[in-house]
């Protein structure tokens, strides 16, 4: 079973990853309701493990400048997906492929 401490950052980066889908290339991958899970998942996790929680967390920020967000990881996310259709994890759940 994943660590909550991976599992975190796993969805931390998979949501920002798909905000910055939605908000900045007008390309969204999932529907509004997965979404929504994800990110009730990573706010139960986040309550059960504050000490894990990133300053970055998509939790706690609402209408942020995706372009600014667009650095480090979720960079590396967002070009690998738009070159190869993937991008390490599954775009559903978070889990690592």
């Amino acid at each position: 079973m994943i660590e909550p401490k991976e599992r975190i950052r796993n969805l931390t980066n998979l949501l920002l990853f798909h905000r910055y889908m939605y908000y900045v290339l007008a390309e969204p991958i999932i529907s509004d309701y997965e979404y929504d899970m994800l990110e009730k998942d990573l706010v139960q996790l986040e309550t059960e493990y504050p000490e894990f929680k990133r300053p970055d967390s998509p939790t706690d920020t609402i209408g942020a400048d995706m372009a600014s967000a667009y650095s480090g990881t979720v960079r590396t996310m967002v070009d690998e997906y738009l070159l190869t259709g993937e991008m390490g994890l599954d775009i559903h759940t978070g889990d690592e492929i």
